[in-house]
């Protein structure tokens, strides 16, 4: 994961969500303060600018103040979150922008009524888009779309960049001193709403619904706002009648900005403007054990003191337990003598302990520390204004351990998920090399067996050869046999010829058993290269159309081969007795079985051939939607005598694929049709596609076609089957199933020749879900 998306998720993720709109509340509470404290010291006067930074103050808290509530309205359930909370962040978020303009632009100042009423325009203006967005939105929602990928938050984050870049422009053409914050916070919303578009236009967005650059600008502009608002009114009034405590909101401002540099890092930093606002001579910082919850260990201290720091035991100081069980602050006019607490006060300087403050640091409603101000003796007790105060800064303090434990989270959690990634890639890489090997050594058997099916061809034209010169053999003595004579003398030259005839039956005979032994050698090659071959390796690579044309016409041989061995075995056993003609009808359906083994081999050859050539494809760019529909036209008359509906769930942004346009049509029917058979009656058959980004970067980006059925489902053991055809053996198998397993196949074939995959995931009783990809095109009309 990357910095920057971290960052963003800190803003998104609980519990920095929360922070987030405690920090903007906190925030303007404090630009609050400032511009009614500035307003009443100027009420009476003319001064615009008072006015306008407390009504500007004001709105701004009212958007943050909707915005808690909806988010409250929305976690009671009573609407959804997603529906209800984007577009009104959204429209909350520009309304700051023009908040802010009014309120610091001198040009809006020069022209009063003219600037209220662009301000008020614009204001008005979205509050309209936002009333039809939020009206339109809804139902986008509940369709599974999420809002960072409309047109709506496009549409918000245009509108801000316009109009912070217009606010600029304006600062530089009608500069007026002072205003340095304001435009830097002008500069920052314009920043954050620039990446947060170019982030949803890229793709690139960490949540489907929230900005969280927008959030991140938030917290920058603000704050600085603020620190204008407070500069400005010092700036104008060289005197100002402050309040008593103006000095330590300026000092909890400084607190405030110094903490968005670090947290437990910064407390050495920040404690000392903590000690001058609250006028304590030492400051304190304790966390609790996180086991026993006795002992108050010291984090930080002011003045700072070499370590090791100690830690003090609860039970020893009254107030330290009693501030840890009630989790409010208490006061004590001096510590308790105890020898730990001594120690650390001579070490921070304190020879005379005085007035005491025990405030927790609550982190969710737990304590998971203690701030401890300490006065001299000569010192008197802390005043309200300043428990007040301290009250505040441990607030703020409690925030930075909270904010810093989950950085600490967020690290480890980063560390172990980089590990995790190395250890995958690692096992990937392995696992490629061994495919590899296993794709090499798969080449080099299929080649070895194209060899040996090319030796046996050479071999079957031999014996075709040989069978030739046996059947013209046997016919010469056939008719040698009629021409011979009655008598002793031709008994003599018939027996001598039935004994020739019988030597050439028991040649055919070896040479049927050498055809019988050379048929089973080839079957159990077959099968060995079979399961030797990795089940990821193409048709075309091993060869695998060769093998199965080969193996099954291979198996027709059998049938003419034992036929031969039938009529040599009856001319064998009956060759005392047959007459010429009978023996001459045998030998002529011997040399017909031979006729047929020669046209059966033939047959092999042309099939290996064929089986070898790739499938010839168009190409061209195809939309997906229009095939569904097509395919589902078809067979509405099948659909509806099953009772069966099709919903289609097909992404707006799907790209069309490259493909030929009736194979993919051919596809999409047989799914549809295998899952229409398959599927119970009364059911819903679900047909979905999405786009895929592949990880590969010398593979084009995919598309994943997916058809869903509720039928029978299949066991896991016979999933790797479903997209063979039926072997042989399992001819008995019923017509419908065999001719389902060869449609199958078939959709196997053509994917695979789009350069895709199919695979299926099943589970007995639950249904079926088969799911493919194909490359998707990136200009229409693509040649193959």
């Amino acid at each position: 994961m990357s910095i920057l998306q971290e960052m963003l998720n800190l803003v998104l993720a609980p519990p920095g969500d929360l922070y987030y709109h405690l920090a903007i509340l906190f925030t303007l509470q404090i630009l609050l303060a400032l511009a009614w404290g500035d307003w009443r010291r100027r009420r009476g006067t003319a001064d615009i600018v008072a006015r306008r930074t407390l009504w500007m103050a004001w709105g701004m808290l009212l958007t943050r103040v909707i915005l808690v509530a909806a988010s409250a309205i929305s976690g009671s359930g009573a609407v959804p979150s997603a529906a209800l909370i984007p577009p009104l962040e959204r429209f909350l978020d520009f309304c700051l922008i023009p908040l802010a303009m009014w309120g610091f632009l001198p040009l809006l100042h020069k022209y009063r009524r003219a600037g209220s009423g662009i301000t008020a325009g614009i204001l008005l203006v979205a509050s309209l888009a936002y009333a039809i967005f939020a009206a339109t939105w809804p139902s986008f929602e509940a369709a599974g779309y999420y809002y960072n990928h409309s047109m709506q938050p496009v549409a918000w984050q245009t509108s801000a960049v316009v109009l912070a870049a217009l606010g600029l422009l304006a600062l530089l053409l009608w500069p007026r001193p002072r205003l340095e914050l304001a435009a830097a916070a002008l500069l920052a919303w314009l920043g954050g709403h620039l990446a947060e578009l170019l982030i949803q236009i890229m793709g690139l967005s960490p949540a489907p619904h929230l900005a969280a650059a927008v959030r991140l600008s938030n917290l920058v502009a603000i704050p600085l706002l603020t620190g204008a608002a407070f500069h400005s009114a010092l700036q104008r009034d060289p005197a100002p009648l402050q309040p008593p405590h103006a000095a330590n909101i300026s000092g909890l401002l400084s607190f405030v900005h110094q903490l968005e540099q670090g947290t437990m890092q910064g407390f050495t930093g920040l404690l000392p403007h903590a000690a001058q606002q609250l006028e304590a001579d030492a400051l304190v910082v304790g966390l609790l054990d996180r086991e026993s919850k006795d002992n108050l260990r010291i984090a930080a201290t002011y003045p700072p003191i070499e370590p090791p720091l100690p830690a003090l035991p609860l039970q020893s100081q009254t107030i330290l337990a009693d501030a840890a069980r009630s989790q409010e602050i208490q006061q004590a006019a001096a510590p308790l003598p105890h020898r730990e607490t001594n120690a650390l006060l001579r070490r921070l300087g304190i020879t005379r302990p005085g007035p005491t403050l025990a405030i927790p640091l609550i982190d969710r409603e737990q304590v998971v520390g203690l701030l401890l101000p300490l006065r001299s003796r000569d010192k008197a007790p802390f005043s309200p204004a300043a428990r007040a105060d301290a009250s505040l800064i441990a607030d703020v303090i409690a925030l930075a351990l909270a904010l810093e434990q989950y950085r600490a989270q967020v690290e480890q959690s980063a560390e172990a998920l980089g590990a995790t990634i190395r250890e995958h890639e690692a096992e990937l890489k392995q696992k490629a090399s061994e495919l590899e090997k296993d794709l090499k050594q798969a080449r080099q058997e299929s080649q070895l067996f194209a060899r040996q099916a090319t030796e046996a061809e050479r071999q079957k034209n031999q014996q075709q050869k040989r069978a030739d010169e046996l059947a013209e053999l046997v016919r010469i003595r056939e008719e040698q046999i009629r021409e011979a004579s009655s008598g002793a003398a031709q008994m003599l030259v018939y027996e001598k010829e039935l004994h020739n005839m019988a030597q050439v039956q028991a040649a055919l005979q070896a040479q049927v058993e050498q055809w019988r032994e050379r048929a089973g050698a080839l079957e159990r090659e077959k099968d060995l290269l079979a399961q030797n071959l990795p089940a990821d390796v193409s048709p075309q690579e091993q060869g695998g159309d060769i093998v199965e044309a080969v193996t099954a016409l291979a198996r027709k041989l059998h049938p003419p081969i034992d036929s031969i061995a039938a009529d040599v075995d009856r001319l064998l056993d009956e060759s005392s007795e047959l007459p010429g003609e009978q023996q001459r009808r045998s030998l002529q359906r011997a040399r017909l079985n031979i006729e047929r083994l020669r046209g059966t081999l033939d047959d092999m050859v042309e099939s290996a051939r064929v089986g070898s050539q790739q499938t010839s494809l168009v190409l061209d760019s195809v939309a997906i939607p229009d095939v569904v529909k097509t395919a589902t036209n078809q067979l509405a008359s099948e659909l509806e005598a099953r009772n069966l509906a099709v919903r289609t769930e097909i992404s707006p942004t799907l790209p069309a694929v490259k493909a030929d346009r009736t194979k993919l049509y051919q596809i999409v029917y047989q799914l549809l049709a295998n899952a229409c058979r398959s599927s119970r009656p009364g059911s819903e058959i679900t047909v979905s596609a999405q786009p895929h980004e592949v990880e590969e970067q010398d593979l084009p980006p995919q598309v994943v076609i997916a058809v869903a059925y509720a039928g029978e489902g299949a066991a896991a053991e016979d999933l790797a089957h479903v997209f063979e055809p039926l072997p042989p053996e399992d001819a008995a198998s019923p017509p419908e199933a065999i001719e389902a397993r060869a449609r199958m196949a078939q959709v196997k074939t053509l994917v695979e020749a789009h350069g895709g995959w199919i695979w299926v995931e099943s589970e007995p009783g639950k249904g079926s879900t088969l799911r493919l990809t194909l490359p998707a095109s990136s200009t229409a009309g693509e040649e193959p």
